[in-house]
């Protein structure tokens, strides 16, 4: 047991760079300063966001409350905590079980394959943790103080939070393990985990779907109405179809202090160590195995000869075409990459095409077009879409780490005849392309289930397109300022650059500023095309001004990075 506890805690130390912290407080104290700065700027810049996100938690708890069902935002709080750390856990999960770079150290020690298992497990449940927080601890706050519960309750609340991530990561160590011991020797065994974790994800969503609509269809209209409305907790019954057991989390907290809840959380628990006896047996059987044979080389049998070598040696294109060819590549070549910056898109059209699908009927449909035409605003519809557009521009990471993707390589582009501007601009328009294909399921589904005209579709599309040049602009600008390159693992600059945080942050400040903009301009009764004509003013004014200062800084920041 000591020998299990010190691995996991020299595994963290490692992880999170602890005794780093421990050496700058002990021998250089001005060290410590910047990573306070970062903190202290990220609590200002998210103090409106959080702010914004208590009202709206508040509004939330206020409805279920008038319905009589207070604890609704518990379960949408446990809900929405568990399938953050199913779909952003399960890649984590991936790399910290094959892509390691200390694996190679760990597996000639003499440790068990469960002893391994488990320091990478407890690793990776820590970054899920941080995960989650932000997500789950105001919900709980909220309803505290609202609700005055007695003090068992924020007691029950630790518990649960410490538990709540267990499962999920659980449920896809268990589907991992055994399917990587099958993977065949490969030169992009990333690739084949990246597809694995897509094919993971779908299985899942679609069978919490289609267990939500068996359920579903036990009820009639009338039968669903008074099952919902005038049912005890009937909200969080019916929510808690898409994962049963976050219902027994939910009541471990709305319940706490009672026999019943402490039943409720035991529940949770003996699930979770049910899945753990699982997952270890499975990891005792093939955890090794499915390590040391994606470590298999296999030699490529393509052979590329004299007239195919001529033709590639021999394309002539444009400097800017050669870079963003070079960009589009780079990106391409590492799957882990790819399926960070997708799988954020892919979630959304697919939750909502599995929610038309399992229940296509015309009736389980709202006619949304109805609803909109009757509101009138249509006219603002561009306007919303690009709003939309680049809060989700901002989720995604092509652009806040293109610089940092480079690494230990950044000296070639130090060294290419290649102007950095021209680099840049390359980088730019990778991202966008990138951020379109990522948006573009998106787009068709909201056109199709909202029946938005042609006209205003495509002024929305355009109008979403400048404004992600702007946000693009702005993550680039900032990993140029302080770019990331000393990663030893392709998935630590996704995972572990603040980059993407301030760049987050930047974004939904653009987004914030832009959609204050078009609200007051609509408030002073003008017409719409003076709306339209303020908000792509700012717009413009805000890309124009940012590719103009990467246009100036550019070579001298280039010159001024080191590797």
């Amino acid at each position: 047991m000591k020998k299990w506890l010190a691995l996991i805690k020299t595994s963290l130390k490692v992880y999170f760079g602890f005794s780093l912290w421990r050496y700058n407080y002990q021998n250089d104290k001005k060290k410590l300063l910047q990573p306070l700065g970062i903190a202290l700027a990220m609590i200002a810049g998210f103090a409106p966001i959080i702010y914004a996100s208590i009202k709206l938690i508040t509004a939330f708890y206020d409805m279920g409350a008038a319905i009589g069902q207070p604890e609704f935002i518990l379960m949408l709080a446990v809900l929405g905590s568990l399938l953050i750390t199913l779909v952003f856990g399960l890649i984590s999960l991936l790399s910290g079980f094959y892509f390691s770079n200390d694996l190679s150290i760990l597996v000639p020690l003499p440790l068990t394959p469960v002893q391994v298992l488990t320091s990478k497990f407890v690793q990776v449940l820590a970054t899920e943790y941080l995960s989650i927080m932000f997500f789950f601890w105001p919900t709980v706050i909220v309803y505290g103080v609202k609700a005055q519960p007695s003090l068992l309750y924020w007691l029950a609340s630790l518990a649960v939070f410490l538990l709540l991530p267990v499962i999920p990561l659980l449920i896809a160590g268990i589907l991992v393990i055994p399917l990587m011991r099958f993977r065949r020797a490969s030169s992009d065994s990333e690739r084949w985990s990246a597809v694995l974790s897509i094919i993971i994800l779908v299985i899942v969503l679609a069978g919490q779907f289609a267990f939500q609509r068996m359920a579903m269809q036990h009820a009639t209209d009338g039968s669903l109405e008074q099952a919902l409305f005038q049912t005890s907790l009937g909200l969080s019954k019916n929510i808690s179809g898409y994962f049963p057991p976050s219902l027994w989390a939910m009541l471990a907290l709305h319940k706490a202090g009672t026999l019943a809840g402490c039943g409720y959380f035991l529940l949770f628990a003996l699930l979770a160590a049910v899945l753990g006896v699982l997952m270890f047996m499975l990891a005792k059987k093939f955890f090794y195995r499915g390590l040391l044979s994606g470590n298999e080389k296999r030699a490529s049998k393509r052979a590329i000869d004299e007239e195919q070598l001529t033709r590639a040696a021999g394309k002539h294109r444009s400097a800017m075409a050669a870079m963003f060819v070079r960009e589009w590549k780079y990106f391409w070549r590492n799957s882990m990459w790819v399926f960070n910056n997708m799988i954020g898109a892919l979630i959304l059209p697919l939750i909502m095409a599995m929610t038309f699908l399992m229940n296509p009927s015309e009736a389980a449909i709202p006619d949304f077009a109805g609803l909109l035409q009757k509101a009138n605003i249509w006219g603002i519809m561009p306007l919303i879409i690009a709003g939309v557009s680049m809060g989700l521009g901002g989720m995604f990471e092509v652009a806040c780490y293109a610089v940092s993707r480079e690494g230990q390589l950044f000296w070639i582009s130090k060294v290419i005849p290649v102007a950095p501007a021209v680099q840049l601009r390359a980088k730019m328009w990778h991202a966008l392309v990138m951020t379109i294909i990522a948006i573009l399921p998106t787009w068709i589904l909201t056109g199709v289930i909202l029946r938005i005209p042609l006209l205003y579709f495509l002024a929305g599309i355009a109008l979403s397109i400048l404004g992600l040049w702007g946000v693009l602009a702005s993550g680039l600008l900032i990993d140029l300022i302080r770019p990331y390159l000393t990663w030893d693992h392709p998935n630590k600059v996704a995972k572990q650059n603040l980059n993407i945080v301030f760049a987050m942050f930047v974004a939904i400040w653009i987004t914030g500023i832009g959609a204050f903009l078009a609200v007051k301009l609509i408030s002073l009764k003008l017409g719409l095309w003076q709306v339209y004509a303020g908000v792509i003013a700012y717009l413009l004014l805000l890309a124009v001004g940012l590719e103009l200062i990467l246009r100036k800084i550019a070579a001298r920041r280039y010159a001024a990075i080191e590797v």
